[in-house]
This record gives C-alpha cells, structure tokens and sequence, in this order.
C-alpha cells in the first residue's frame, strides 16, 4: 500500500453525510491507497475545538495503527475531504 489518506467527510460539521468516505475507499483502495474514513462529533452538541480535537485524534490513530492493516507509516499520510462550506 502506498499514500495513505485520512477522510474527514463534508458536511460543516453539523450534519450531512459522514459516510462519504466510504466512496472514495472503493474508487481508490483497489489503486493502491489506504483510506480511513473517520467520524466527528457534530454541533451544536459540541463547539470549537471539539472538531479538530477529534480529527487529530483520527490522524495520531492512524499514525499508530495504519501498519496493521498494511500501510507504511513510512509513507505519507494526507487528510482528504470536501470542503466544509455552506
């Protein structure tokens, strides 16, 4: 496996479609990449910094444990996503 990528999906925090990373991983798993699609906690049941608490959280556990499922830590790892826009 070569570029590992951290999906953190659309949806401005507030809703919408978390799933979506689930799309990317069937276009581009069979290419070679790793994708982990990583949930959040949503407003207005948390606030600023609750969001990006959660994505750093997601990229250290990648980090720490993308060698297990068979990516290279070696390698870089990219935070993917649509942006959150309104």
């Amino acid at each position: 496996m070569g570029i590992s990528w951290l999906i953190l999906s659309r949806g401005r925090f507030t809703g919408r479609n978390k799933f979506w990373g689930e799309n990317i991983a069937v276009r581009f798993v069979p290419l070679g990449f790793g994708v982990v699609s990583a949930n959040y906690r949503l407003s207005p049941g948390v606030m600023h910094p609750a969001h990006i608490e959660d994505a750093t959280t997601a990229f250290a556990w990648v980090v720490k444990n993308i060698e297990t499922f068979g990516g290279d830590p070696d390698q870089s790892i990219q935070e993917v996503g649509c942006p959150f826009r309104g």
